[in-house]
């Protein structure tokens, strides 16, 4: 589940959570995207523990520190974005209907493309 590295091994469309193999599939991402998670984290949690040592860090390695934070900030928010769309992609199963159509025909379509259009202003 990683977002620079789209999986090829998606279940095909229409799977189920209850399928056996799709809930195979679901864990191995989430433990692909929460695995992915912990190296920003560890970044992040020692730069900021750096930056809180009063007098142990120069301003220009401090900015650096901030600079690099925000940047493991950035990755964490794609990550867990791409956790979220994962789980809301499987939590519920698509609702497939049929729709019948009417006929249309040559008359009709010639009849519906000749109607002027009401032009609507912008509010």
């Amino acid at each position: 589940m990683s977002c620079a590295m789209p999986s090829n091994n998606a279940p095909d469309s229409g799977a189920s959570l209850g399928d056996a193999e799709s809930y195979a599939w679901v864990c191995r991402e989430l433990d692909e995207g929460l695995h992915a998670l912990a190296q920003p984290l560890t970044i992040l949690r020692g730069a900021l523990g750096a930056l809180t040592m009063h007098g142990a860090v120069p301003p220009q390695a401090a900015r650096r520190y901030l600079e690099m934070s925000n940047t493991q900030v950035d990755r964490l928010c794609s990550l867990l974005s791409c956790l979220q769309n994962l789980l809301d992609d499987v939590r519920s199963a698509p609702a497939c209907t049929e729709i019948k159509l009417p006929p249309l025909d040559e008359e009709r379509i010639t009849e519906r493309s000749n109607r002027p259009t009401p032009i609507r202003e912008s509010e």
